[in-house]
C-alpha cells in the first residue's frame, strides 16, 4: 500500500498533524485510502472531497488535516 511506504508517516510524532491538500484519485481508488487512514488511526480534522471536472469526472480531489494517534 502507498502509505506504507511513506516515512513521513514513520517521524510524525503521536498527535502531529499531516496535511494533505488538492491530492487526487480515481473514485475507486478513494476507498481504499480512506480505510488506510483509518487503519493507522489517523483522526479526521477538516476533510474535503471534490469532483475533479478537468477529466471525465472519474477522479476526485481530496484535502485534509489528519491526527497521528498517541501511542497506546
Amino acid at each position: 500500500m502507498l502509505l506504507k511506504n511513506i516515512s513521513t508517516l514513520q517521524v510524525l510524532r503521536p498527535k502531529g498533524l499531516l496535511w494533505g491538500d488538492r491530492f487526487f484519485c480515481k473514485k475507486e481508488d478513494m476507498k481504499l485510502y480512506l480505510d488506510e487512514f483509518s487503519r493507522l488511526g489517523y483522526r479526521k480534522l477538516p476533510w474535503r472531497v471534490v469532483p475533479k471536472t478537468d477529466k471525465l469526472g472519474d477522479e476526485l480531489f481530496f484535502s485534509a488535516v489528519l491526527e497521528k494517534p498517541s501511542r497506546g
